[in-house]
């Protein structure tokens, strides 16, 4: 029996004229125009005609209230220009499903790439299509039972459920706390630990290997505030110059931001003044925090403390030294977010 959380799995393949196009999609009941809109999703991680992205990257789809787990690879043809090709292999599901996706995303990323090992022999040997699309369904099952097992493993965590039935929702006690949401906007250059951070915080894990996001992730967090159960809603937005176009819509209703840069990194904490400048222009008042990460590597240091702490008084704006991969003072840095709210 399907879970229910996978919309389907599309295949492109990247046409030197046209750009990426979708080649295979399972269920073919997936509308024409939705794994068009997929297979265009992916241009963008094309960084150069001969360099692709090949990171497995979660983008966004909000027009469908969907978001697709992609990686991107290249298969060897001596037929090409280049003697290569690009292709993308996508898995479309539902935005309000996002948890499970993002917090298993190191078991996704494991698949795709054995998947992308299989599917460059099929196109290496140039395969049928018939061949291509029986391997696209085989990929469907596979990921689908892993999102089952995922699924189930989240219903038996013992500190609550990211896909709760009815009657068990029923039966949970209902607080009696005040209950607030908060939209959190998080910040910064490439590679400065802002995912680390959140998972930091959300999960209690330190993501080790670089994986750029594409757009943004969201992720939700409940804390208790003086006495009020406050949830944060917070997006994790891209830090990549290429998607400065689209970045500040996902400022709109924030409602408090942190900026994060690495002290190790002097450019990125240069950059800071620019990052707030660009918050700042779309929600002026809102309180923001930065925070420099990587404390955990004295030794490495280019940012002295006293800088940021000059930098704070300059910007009018709350400043914190942390640890994404420790855990230093990561739970106070969204604490003194909450008490500047007034939650």
């Amino acid at each position: 029996m399907a879970s229910g959380l996978i919309r389907g799995i599309v295949y492109s393949v990247f046409d030197q004229k046209i750009g990426p196009v979708p080649y295979a999609c399972f269920p073919p009941t997936l509308s024409e125009e939705l794994t068009n809109r997929v297979a265009e999703s992916t241009d963008e991680l094309k960084v150069r005609i001969d360099k692709v992205m090949k990171q497995l990257c979660q983008i966004p789809l909000p027009q469908y209230n969907s978001r697709i787990l992609v990686k991107m690879f290249e298969y060897n043809d001596v037929n090409l220009r280049g003697h290569s090709n690009a292709t993308s292999l996508a898995l479309l599901f539902n935005e309000a499903d996002d948890l499970i996706f993002y917090r298993y995303f190191k078991d996704f990323e494991e698949m795709f790439e054995k998947f992308a090992i299989d599917l460059n022999e099929l196109q290496e040997n140039h395969a049928r299509k018939e061949k291509i699309v029986g391997k696209i369904n085989e990929i469907y099952i596979t990921l689908d039972k892993l999102v089952e097992s995922l699924r189930d493993a989240e219903m038996a965590r013992p500190d609550g459920m990211a896909f709760p039935d009815g009657e068990q929702e029923q039966n949970r006690p209902v607080s009696k706390t005040v209950f607030s949401k908060h939209k959190i906007i998080v910040c910064g250059d490439p590679a400065v630990g802002k995912t680390s951070t959140i998972l930091q915080y959300t999960n209690k894990a330190f993501k080790r290997t670089y994986l750029p996001t594409v757009g943004v992730n969201l992720t939700e967090k409940a804390l208790e505030h003086d006495g009020k159960l406050v949830n944060f809603i917070i997006w994790d937005i891209a830090g990549h110059a290429k998607f400065s176009s689209f970045r500040k819509q996902f400022y709109a209703g924030a409602h408090g931001a942190i900026l994060v840069y690495d002290i190790t990194d002097l450019a990125s904490f240069r950059n800071i003044k620019g990052w707030v400048k660009d918050v700042k222009s779309v929600l002026a008042g809102i309180p923001v925090i930065v925070l420099g990460n990587k404390n955990d590597l004295e030794s490495e240091r280019k940012v002295p403390f006293a800088d940021l702490e000059q930098l704070g008084k300059e910007l009018s704006v709350k400043t914190l030294e942390i640890s994404a991969k420790t855990g230093e003072n990561v739970i106070r840095a969204f604490e003194l977010l909450a008490e500047q709210l007034g939650s």
